[in-house]
């Protein structure tokens, strides 16, 4: 099973979020959906094994920009933050 959930907070006044779940035994490749005028998708969490040496978290400020695909490893949560 896989999940892609964009959570609209910008129509209250708050960030968007965009979280990815990939339960498979295998990767999962996700399109990340078009982000709003001047902003870009930023990953903040990722469960993956790979990424446990960092933490599997960086501040918004240290965030990675993604590009418009992600592959979500085996197992695991990526979350994304719309921002600037």
């Amino acid at each position: 099973v896989s999940l892609q959930w964009h959570i609209d907070g910008s129509g209250i006044g708050d960030k968007d979020f965009l979280i990815l779940v990939n339960m498979k035994m295998q990767s999962e490749d996700f399109h990340l959906p078009p982000s709003a005028l001047g902003k870009s998708w930023h990953r903040i969490i990722d469960t993956a094994t790979w990424a446990e040496n960092q933490g599997n978290y960086w501040q918004s400020s240290q965030s990675t920009e993604s590009i418009r695909q992600y592959t979500a490893h085996s197992h695991s949560v990526v979350v994304f933050l719309e921002k600037k």
